[in-house]
């Protein structure tokens, strides 16, 4: 077994993984063009649908990290999180499925929190503070099935959204993907951040 660089929150739970230390090493020595950001920026969905929803599948990252874990602040790892945005919107695009992306950031403190997710470019939404009882580590991690408890970590869903005139129902989630440690986003985005959308 490899070891694993950890960091632990005052509850001894395992919050912030970088894999192991040779794919850490390897990590940082990346070249500037394996993690580099795609040629465009990542907009949120409200701003070029002027807010206005519709029915249809829509494809959701949730990004999970936190100030306070030192791989989430890598500069290849926020290279690897810009470019991995623009990768997954072009194959839910590409599939006829909306996109939007997620921001959550487990400080226990919000303005820590909102300062680490500003740093990680643009967003749909954000989830922050309340450490690892925030409502998205409660619904994706704790009671979802997606086997991440580390950062930074990736949990891609998709869902059906039926617009009424005075309603919205959301189909149950189906995981497409989930996984944790920098070494494995970088890993992720080098391959094209495959996620199975069909």
């Amino acid at each position: 077994m490899r070891p694993v660089l950890a960091q632990v929150c005052l509850a001894g739970v395992l919050i912030c993984s970088a894999g192991a230390t040779a794919a850490a090493q390897n990590a940082t020595a990346t070249t500037q063009s394996d993690t580099a950001p795609p040629s465009a920026v990542y907009h949120p969905a409200y701003e070029a649908t002027n807010g206005i929803l519709s029915s249809g599948r829509e494809v959701v990252v949730y990004y999970f990290g936190a100030a306070s874990c030192g791989p989430c602040n890598w500069p290849k790892a926020t290279q690897a999180l810009q470019r991995a945005k623009m990768l997954v919107k072009a194959q839910a695009a590409a599939h006829g499925a909306q996109f939007a992306v997620i921001g959550v950031a487990n400080d226990w403190e919000v303005d820590t929190a909102l300062g680490f997710l500003r740093k990680e470019g643009p967003f749909d939404e954000v989830i922050a503070g309340r450490n690892m009882l925030n409502s998205a580590w409660i619904e994706q991690l704790w009671r979802g099935s997606t086997g991440v408890d580390a950062m930074p970590g990736i949990v891609v869903i998709e869902h059906d959204l039926t617009i009424g005139k005075q309603s919205l129902t959301v189909a149950p989630d189906r995981v497409l993907l989930a996984f944790a440690g920098a070494d494995k986003l970088l890993d992720w985005v080098n391959r094209g951040a495959p996620v199975g959308v069909q």
